[in-house]
């Protein structure tokens, strides 16, 4: 039999090393590197210590208290993730965020579609950029995936869209697309 501890340890472990997302890894030098970055949500931190490990303060939220504290007692074994990573376990889907309004320099929002994008879109800085990538679509995540031009929709006029990618997903008549942005806050 094996030990649940150990069998859960392992695959925490596993998580937390899998691959940064590809997109904002191609992405990353369009950052601010003078504000701090929030990743939103930061699961066991693959985005947030790409991050940090190039330099940038980052501040993750998940709002699994257990992924906040994983990574919390990861970054106790690395001084520069240590001093650069700072976490917060909240409700993303709140009406309200523990931050105050432009606070940060970039969002990064990978595999999370905010229910209150206002909320989200205020706590990002004027020349702000955010990096956005929805999860897949595979099986019925499609029903939390945004509409066909939901996303111009909430980003326009506000912000300039650099990158844009949008690819259907689910019953043809859903109109639910995976989307994949880099915009600029003007």
């Amino acid at each position: 039999m094996i030990d649940s501890n150990a069998a859960r340890s392992a695959r925490l472990a596993r998580l937390a090393s899998s691959e940064p997302s590809r997109f904002l890894h191609r992405h990353a030098s369009v950052l601010d590197a003078g504000l701090p970055v929030l990743d939103a949500p930061c699961g066991f931190g693959r985005n947030s210590l790409l991050l940090v490990r190039q330099g940038y303060e980052v501040v993750g939220t998940d709002i699994n208290r257990g992924r906040i504290d994983f990574l919390r007692r990861r970054a106790e074994s690395d001084p520069l993730v240590k001093k650069n990573l700072n976490l917060v376990a909240c409700d993303l889907n709140a009406q309200s965020l523990p931050f105050q309004k432009e606070i940060f320099g970039t969002l990064i929002i990978v595999h999370f579609v905010p229910r209150h994008w206002k909320i989200y879109l205020a706590l990002l800085r004027t020349g702000g950029c955010l990096v956005f990538e929805t999860m897949g679509g595979q099986g019925g995540n499609y029903l939390q995936l945004p509409l066909r031009g939901q996303m111009r929709e909430v980003l326009e006029p506000s912000f300039t869209i650099s990158t844009y990618q949008e690819r259907p997903v689910g019953p043809p008549e859903r109109n639910a697309v995976t989307v994949r942005l880099v915009a600029r806050k003007v």
